[in-house]
Parts: C-alpha cells; sequence; structure tokens
C-alpha cells in the first residue's frame, strides 16, 4: 500500500469555532456531575428509548461513565484529526488533491467531534434533569436531531471529497 502525503493543514475560522464549540461541550459534560453529583438520588435515568422515554434506571455513579466515555471519545477523535493522512477516502489522495481531502476530513472530524460533545453534554443535563424531577427524559426530537447531524454531516462531505477529486 502506497504511503498517503504527509503534510500540514491549518486551521481556518470554522476549525477554531467548531473546536471551541467541543470544549465548551466537553466542560459542560464534565461539570455536570461534578456541581449535581451529590443532590442526585440513587438511581438516576441510565438509558432511554428511542422517542427519550427513560426505560431502565441505574446507579448514579453510572454519569461519570457517560462523563468518562464522552472524555475518551474527544481525545481519540482530537488524536485522530492529527493524522489526516492515514484515513480511508472516497477517491485515490495524490500530492495534487491532498491538502483539500485533508480539509474536508479533519473538518468532518471536528463536525463529528463537535456534535457529540454537545450531545453528551445534553444527555447528561437532562439524566441530571430527570433524575431530579425536572424535565422528562430526552424529548422525542433528540434522536432524530442528532442523526439528522450525524448522517447529514457526513453525506455533506463524503459528498464534498467525491467532488474534490
Amino acid at each position: 500500500m502506497k504511503e498517503q502525503p504527509q503534510i500540514n493543514i491549518p486551521t481556518q475560522a470554522i476549525d477554531r469555532i467548531l473546536e471551541m464549540l467541543a470544549i465548551l461541550g466537553l466542560i459542560t459534560l464534565v461539570s455536570i456531575p461534578i456541581v449535581y453529583y451529590l443532590d442526585l438520588p440513587s438511581q438516576i435515568p441510565i438509558h432511554y428509548d428511542a422517542q427519550g422515554v427513560v426505560d431502565t434506571y441505574g446507579d448514579k455513579i453510572l454519569l461519570l461513565v457517560l462523563t468518562a466515555i464522552g472524555t475518551v471519545l474527544f481525545l481519540l477523535l482530537t488524536f485522530l484529526n492529527t493524522r489526516p493522512h492515514k484515513f480511508s477516502y472516497p477517491t485515490k489522495i495524490t500530492s495534487n488533491n491532498a491538502f483539500v481531502q485533508y480539509r474536508l476530513a479533519t473538518r468532518l472530524i471536528r463536525f463529528l467531534k463537535t456534535i457529540s460533545m454537545l450531545a453528551f453534554a445534553f444527555i447528561s443535563y437532562q439524566t441530571v434533569d430527570t433524575a431530579l424531577g425536572l424535565a422528562n427524559g430526552l424529548g422525542t426530537w433528540f434522536l432524530p436531531v442528532l442523526l439528522i447531524f450525524i448522517f447529514g454531516s457526513l453525506l455533506y462531505y463524503i459528498i464534498r471529497m467525491l467532488m474534490a477529486k
């Protein structure tokens, strides 16, 4: 297998905005259990059905597991984004198209990281509010909106990559 070129992709304003939003989501995700853990009942919502309704309760320590998973995901996506030459692409990477393809790929990872961090923060917040009796699950809109953002981003960037051969 031929190595893809390794080049530096400078960030643009949109990249920095996405990174800041992802970091804000991560800070929110980490802050929620710190602020609310002692106020939570021993049993909290730990799973929601497709309509966003709580269908399983568990120990409140599992809120920390959600935070840990989100934090690890953030770190992995951040690390992955530094190696666009290792990604698989829908088109052959050459020295002529590497810059455009890498820019699109790294931006896609930033979008997915931002969406993930905001989703994890929202789930954590709604879990706390539901456990405290202030909310009733995630809402019926959550899963469809999340899927539209994730698959919409994937589709948009794959089409852009194919067009930028």
